[in-house]
């Protein structure tokens, strides 16, 4: 969430320069943990911790990551205050000042799309798969700060505040009515990695792997095999992902369906015509039968089939 520290002047434009008259941010403002946490607001706050089920990926190193084996979340943040500078959303027609995840997550997918539509303009690659390894890569890189005039970083780094929250005496990790953890420099389980300088962001992103898919052959008869191999790989040296690359295949077979044609014949009822039997009533009801000798026929559509 914001953190104007009561110098709202110097962040933002006068009121009436923005949407609908409202104020508008004319600038970067400095950011703490989101924690609107009370008796009266609930459970308004950031999550955050370590996961029981899956164990820590390769790629989530760094300053601040805790040597705990886990997967440790969040990775970024983005505002979330509701009471405090909430967004501003339009829907059906309407305005309303909109917090948490509800408006955080939907706006980090657009600025992956952003991404990827600039990466794929640079480099033709139109897919930026697991951007995980990605977003630790770019946190890793060497500071220059020493330069007289260094590049911004991907991230803002927020060190500030807590997403500690009410608990009941006797929870696991409650401590004096409260759990929770706090931010600090680098990688925290409040903040993450920060929130992000998006056109930095964008500038400097890398794509972790690559994937290729091979097949053993451009022809397949009924009957035959082919085999996919899908091939994942470093996607470049010094890059997010070093020294891990796998394969797997997967056979198949063309196979045919066959679903049976009946020919049927109107026999039965011109034989009747030409006795002067009625064709009206029950007699025109009777059901056509399929005439003596005629064979089916296979409407065949190929399909793929786990090999056996």
């Amino acid at each position: 969430m914001f953190n104007e520290g009561g110098q709202d002047s110097q962040y933002w434009e006068p009121p009436g320069m923005g949407f609908q008259g409202l104020a508008t941010a004319a600038t970067y403002i400095p950011e703490t943990s989101w924690n609107e946490a009370s008796v009266a607001n609930g459970l308004r706050a950031s999550g955050g911790g370590a996961s029981a089920l899956f164990a820590k990926p390769s790629w989530q190193t760094g300053p601040g990551v805790p040597a705990d084996s886990a997967r440790d979340v969040p990775d970024l943040a983005f505002g979330a205050a509701t009471l405090h500078d909430p967004y501003l959303a339009v829907i059906s027609g309407q305005l309303y000042a909109v917090g948490g995840t509800s408006i955080s997550a939907p706006l980090f997918a657009g600025i992956v799309a952003l991404t990827d539509q600039s990466f794929s303009a640079l480099s033709g690659v139109s897919r930026l798969g697991n951007i995980n390894p990605s977003l630790y890569y770019l946190a890793n890189q060497p500071s220059l700060s020493y330069l007289p005039s260094p590049p911004p970083s991907p991230f803002h780094d927020v060190t500030t505040g807590n997403n500690n929250v009410p608990c009941l005496y006797g929870t696991p990790d409650c401590v004096n009515g409260l759990m929770g953890f706090n931010a600090g420099p680098g990688y925290d389980q409040v903040t993450g990695l920060g929130s992000l300088n998006v056109s930095w962001f964008i500038s400097q992103f890398r794509v972790a792997t690559t994937t290729t898919l091979q097949l053993s052959t451009n022809q397949v008869v009924q009957g035959g095999q082919l085999t996919m191999t899908a091939t994942v790989r470093p996607a470049n040296t010094g890059g997010p992902i070093q020294g891990l690359s796998g394969s797997v295949n997967s056979c198949w077979t063309l196979a045919p369906t066959s679903r049976p044609v009946l020919r049927w014949t109107l026999r039965e009822r011109l034989r009747r015509r030409s006795r002067g039997t009625p064709l009206t009533g029950r007699q025109d009801r009777t059901p056509l039968r399929r005439s003596t000798g005629v064979s089916t026929r296979a409407s065949t559509s190929p399909f793929l089939r786990p090999c056996l």
